[in-house]
């Protein structure tokens, strides 16, 4: 069975600070996750959390000499993985209020209670 995509998917094989908001778009849980794969509409993301559908995500990657770069995600797709991971599918989305997306990271992150940092071999041996 084929899936039809409005976007091209590309592999990629990197880390991002995630920040889960609540219906106010307030922070509520902030971690490391692993992005899989992006295109133009959105991205896949290994996550050790289980966000709820539809809920907004911010992502944070760092860029070499330069700012983050900071999306935003709506929770279109959760998935089970063997090892006690989640397999998400995001949407792009802009909120619907104007938001100092960096300053809601930087809150998140202050507020993290030691998320580790997930890499391919902790996925592998949690299999």
């Amino acid at each position: 069975m084929s899936q039809k995509r409005a976007f091209a998917r590309h592999g990629l094989s990197s880390q991002a600070f995630a920040c889960l908001l609540d219906d106010d778009l307030e922070p509520v849980h902030g971690v490391y996750v692993r992005a899989k794969d992006v295109s133009f509409g959105g991205l896949s993301v290994r996550t050790p959390f289980d966000p709820p559908h539809n809920a907004i995500i911010l992502f944070e990657f760092e860029r070499h000499d330069d700012e983050p770069l900071v999306l935003a995600g709506q929770v279109r797709h959760v998935g089970k993985l063997s090892n006690n991971w989640n397999s998400v599918g995001v949407r792009f989305v802009t909120p619907k209020t104007q938001l100092n997306l960096s300053d809601l990271v930087k809150r998140a992150k202050d507020s993290a209670i030691a998320p580790g940092q997930p890499d391919e071999s902790s996925e592998a041996e949690a299999a």
